[in-house]
C-alpha cells in the first residue's frame, strides 16, 4: 500500500469517527420522534434507561418534598420517607414501558413535525461531555425541563429527567 493510499484510509477514519461522534446524538432524536410519530412504543423504549431515569426523577422529588422549607427533625423525617413512601410507586408505575406504551397510542396523530412551531423552534441540544448532552424543549409553568442523555456503546440512552429548580412551585 502506497503512503498516498494509507494517509486517505487513514484520514477517512478519522472523518467517520469525528462524523459519527458529532451526529450521533442527532441521529438518536430523530429516531426517537420518528419512533414517537410512528406510535412505535417499543422502539421508542429502546432508547430509554428505564431503570436510571427512575432513579433520577425519584431522587429529585424527593429532595423536593424534604426541602419545602425548615421542620422539625421529626417532620423532616416523615416527609423524607413519608414522600420515598408516595413517590416510589407513582414514579415505578410512570416511568415504564408500559406507561409509554399507553402515552403513545393516546397522543394525538402528528402532521411529522411540519408545523414549525414555536416550541418546536426553541429545542436545543447542549453537549455536557464526549459521553453526555442535555436536550432542553418543555417549557414548564416554573422554569424548562431536560432530557439527559449518555452513550451506551456507539449510541445513546436517556437516562434522566431535570426538573426545574422551582418545580412543584405554586403558579399565580
Amino acid at each position: 500500500m502506497t503512503r498516498t493510499r494509507l494517509f486517505a484510509l487513514v484520514a477517512s477514519l478519522i472523518a467517520l469517527v469525528v462524523g459519527w461522534e458529532v451526529a450521533s446524538p442527532w441521529w438518536t432524536l430523530k429516531n426517537m420522534r420518528d419512533a414517537a410519530q410512528a406510535k412505535d412504543s417499543e422502539r421508542l423504549a429502546s432508547y430509554i434507561d428505564f431503570p436510571s431515569v427512575r432513579s433520577d426523577l425519584r431522587g429529585q422529588l424527593i429532595r423536593l418534598a424534604v426541602k419545602k422549607g425548615p421542620a422539625p427533625a421529626y417532620e423532616a423525617f416523615v416527609r423524607k420517607y413519608g414522600a420515598r413512601l408516595i413517590i416510589d410507586p407513582i414514579v415505578d408505575v410512570i416511568v415504564s414501558p408500559r406507561a409509554l406504551r399507553l402515552a403513545v397510542s393516546l397522543a394525538p396523530a402528528s402532521d411529522g413535525g411540519r408545523s414549525g412551531s414555536a416550541a418546536q423552534r426553541s429545542c436545543g441540544m447542549q453537549r455536557e461531555s464526549p459521553d453526555r448532552f442535555r436536550v432542553r424543549c418543555a417549557h414548564l409553568p416554573n422554569g424548562q425541563g431536560d432530557l439527559l442523555f449518555e452513550r451506551r456503546g456507539l449510541g445513546w440512552r436517556m437516562v434522566g429527567i431535570d426538573l426545574p429548580d422551582d418545580y412543584g412551585a405554586l403558579v399565580p
